[in-house]
């Protein structure tokens, strides 16, 4: 049985979603557009709430999880730097990677010793080796200090928006 949402996609989400993802700010607002009409269309015929979504007072409000997602993408933009034209630059599927260690349980991640140099904030010029366990599969080209678990909620938010930054950086790609 095709569900609300999915006739929604195919006669109208589709082309909504290519759109908004040509428009300023990209992916982010097509997430938020597919989300917010996909809920509507699903709550037209259904009581149930669609994912990401809770249904109060007939009203459609995004939940915690979505705003946190997007929340962490920009502070990886605006608060580490880590730009769109720097996304670019990994096209060696380092941020899925990346999404992965963070997305597994900590009991299915192998671990290694890495060794990386880093610039030291307090002193201007001075450059001191920070060792660390990283899983294996962390991208061999980010600094072993990048590697910053915090708690599992935390690192599924941090891993889902790196996926975005992937799937943004695929579309960038093939837009060009």
């Amino acid at each position: 049985m095709t569900s609300n949402f999915d006739k929604w996609w195919r006669d109208v989400g589709y082309k909504a979603w290519s759109d908004a993802l040509d428009a300023e700010g990209g992916a982010l607002k097509a997430l938020e557009m597919v989300f917010a009409e996909g809920a509507k269309s699903e709550l037209q015929s259904s009581t149930a709430s669609p994912a990401g979504y809770e249904v109060c007072s007939n009203q459609l409000k995004t939940t915690t999880a979505i705003e946190d997602i997007v929340a962490e993408r920009k502070r990886q933009i605006e608060k580490e730097g880590w730009t769109l034209g720097h996304d670019d630059e990994h096209q060696d599927d380092s941020l899925v990677r990346a999404a992965v260690c963070y997305a597994l349980p900590d009991s299915e991640l192998k671990y290694e010793r890495r060794k990386d140099t880093k610039e030291d904030e307090r002193t201007v010029g001075i450059t001191r080796i920070v060792e660390r366990f990283v899983p294996s599969l962390w991208p061999s080209t980010w600094a072993c200090w990048c590697w910053k678990p915090k708690d599992r909620r935390r690192d599924l938010v941090r891993a889902t928006a790196l996926l975005l930054a992937e799937i943004e950086r695929i579309d960038r790609k093939n837009a060009s």
